[in-house]
């Protein structure tokens, strides 16, 4: 149930992009902006420091790091390899003339569409591992999982926000934006349920290290490759890195809960 509630809190992000119910080139930009600095933050300040925690648990410090670094090195060539196989139509034409920009926009959109996809998939697999850590912790001190459950649920509402954005503003569909939200939100308590019905006997420091390590480098890869370049290329570029420092800015904050 902890799980639960930390997961659909994701909703929580993809309902403010909702309620604003406008589209625009300049809150797209604020919101590619915001989503590229979460993930920077994330992977920089959570997902790497724990994979490197869970692996130098598993074969002490000096291969904690070395193995932490191999996998967030991996999660970067597979997102890489996701990028190229996916249509790829207007990374070029984000940085022409506004004219050029404007005959293509249609493509551009679906570009962002593309991209709210990845981040779907990125804090999906994100949310997975948090929800076994969040089953073991609650198993061992249910009230460290109360406390655990909290953190992660402000950690999950600017995921929504990094999902629920690029969605939203490509197609306009706001059912769009809250079903692909509500995927990643689903597989936390997932993460949970098979921890407590299998992973339990199986699931060690190293897997967990691992999983943490690669979703770190996926989402450098969509940050720092697709995100924030692509909210620089709407018209807005001041504004699309200033909410990318609010972004990176924001998550740490969260940590006051843990």
């Amino acid at each position: 149930m902890l799980a639960v509630i930390a997961g659909l809190s994701t909703l929580i992000g993809a309902i403010f992009i909702i309620i604003t119910g406008k589209r625009s080139d300049y809150l797209l930009t604020l919101s590619l902006g915001f989503a590229a600095g979460v993930m920077l933050s994330a992977a920089f300040a959570d997902l790497m420091p724990e994979g490197e925690e869970y692996l130098s648990a598993w074969g002490g410090d000096n291969w904690g790091v070395i193995l932490c670094m191999f996998f967030v090195g991996i999660g970067i060539v597979l997102a890489n390899a996701v990028d190229k196989a996916a249509p790829d139509d207007c990374h070029d034409g984000h940085h022409h003339h506004h004219d050029h920009f404007a005959e293509k926009r249609n493509e551009c959109e679906g570009d962002v569409s593309r991209v709210g996809w990845m981040s779907m998939v990125a804090i999906g697999l994100h949310n997975f591992p948090e929800g076994v850590a969040l089953y073991f912790a609650g198993h061992e001190d249910f009230k460290l999982g109360i406390v655990l459950a909290v953190a992660i649920a402000l950690h999950n509402i600017p995921g929504g926000i990094t999902i629920a954005a690029p969605i939203y503003y490509s197609t306009g569909s706001k059912m769009k934006a809250f079903l692909y939200t509500l995927i990643p939100s689903l597989i936390q308590p997932l993460g949970a349920l098979l921890a407590s019905l299998v992973l339990k006997d199986v699931m060690n420091d190293f897997i967990m290290g691992m999983m943490f390590s690669l979703v770190a480098g996926i989402m450098l890869f969509l940050s720092l490759i697709e995100l924030y370049p692509m909210a620089r290329g709407y018209h807005h570029p001041r504004a699309g890195s200033v909410a990318m420092f609010a972004g990176l800015l924001l998550m740490p904050i969260t940590h006051l809960m843990h």
